[in-house]
């Protein structure tokens, strides 16, 4: 008798369909987040501060994300070419907010 295994479960969306439904500009800016992360960590001063990217640039870091919008702005930054992340060693997780916003 061989053992039965139940077929895996499929997630709701593949991480292609995630690619295929974020702008171009924010998932080049998280890519820059998540590569520029350790590096910011090592830091300990910057812990729990923000930081901006617009595609592959790092902008700025500020304890103030509102401030960092406002700059943003300023710039002519949109929402579709950027995103801002916490340095924090969490910090990846906040990516998950950003699948939920293009997937609800």
């Amino acid at each position: 008798m061989t053992p039965q295994t139940t077929p895996e479960k499929k997630p709701e969306h593949d991480d292609g369909a995630f690619a295929s439904k974020i702008p171009p500009g924010i998932a080049e800016s998280i890519r820059a987040y998540r590569a520029a992360l350790p590096s910011l960590l090592q830091n300990r001063k910057l812990h729990g501060q923000y930081v901006l990217f617009r595609g592959v640039q790092q902008l700025a870091i500020s304890n103030d994300g509102e401030k960092l919008f406002r700059l943003c702005e300023k710039m002519g930054v949109t929402e579709e070419e950027s995103y801002l992340g916490i340095i924090a060693p969490t910090g990846l997780e906040e990516e998950e907010e950003v699948e939920k916003r293009f997937f609800d």
